[in-house]
């Protein structure tokens, strides 16, 4: 089976064709939240054929995201809280997981900095950059008995949104 990337401008014909070949799409939290009720990326927008993500391998993690729009004084962030009423501002990243999970979107998918609750250092890519992606590791000074504890809790965290959202 095929995914369909359909991320950035998406003119209806792009929207007829895939679900004509009844392709999966994609939709990222991140991009939900400029403050428009009719966004796709949005929660109450979603569709069930389609693949729901926090934030991709090429976005910041969610943590780093939710901080920079907090820093730069960002309307998102208020709408973010406000919207997902249960925000909480330490850990974004997990309640954007818990928000894919809730959402009806056949398929949730996390990255692994989301899934450990990182910050900006763990971004995986920049696009448009050269030098300096595809850098962050699991293994190696990752594998502490501190990350080992972090990853039980994350995973007892997955197993509990899992049977919640009956997934």
């Amino acid at each position: 089976e095929i995914m369909a990337e359909d991320l950035g401008i998406i003119t209806p014909d792009v929207v007829d064709l895939r679900e004509r070949i009844g392709a999966p799409g994609m939709v990222v939290l991140q991009f939900g939240f400029d403050g428009n009720p009719k966004n796709p990326h949005l929660p109450h927008n979603h569709y069930e054929n389609c693949f729901v993500y926090p934030g991709t391998h090429d976005n910041d993690t969610t943590n780093g995201w939710f901080e920079k729009q907090v820093a730069e004084g960002q309307r998102s962030s208020a709408f973010v809280e406000e919207y997902l009423g249960h925000a909480d501002r330490e850990d974004m990243a997990w309640t954007f997981i818990q928000a894919s999970m809730a959402s009806v979107a056949r398929t949730a998918m996390f990255t692994m900095q989301d899934v450990l609750s990182l910050d900006n250092s763990a971004r995986m890519n920049l696009p448009g950059t050269a030098e300096g992606n595809w850098a962050w590791r699991m293994a190696g000074d990752q594998d502490t008995l501190w990350d080992g504890l972090r990853l039980k809790r994350a995973s007892d965290k997955l197993r509990s949104l899992t049977e919640r959202y009956d997934r």
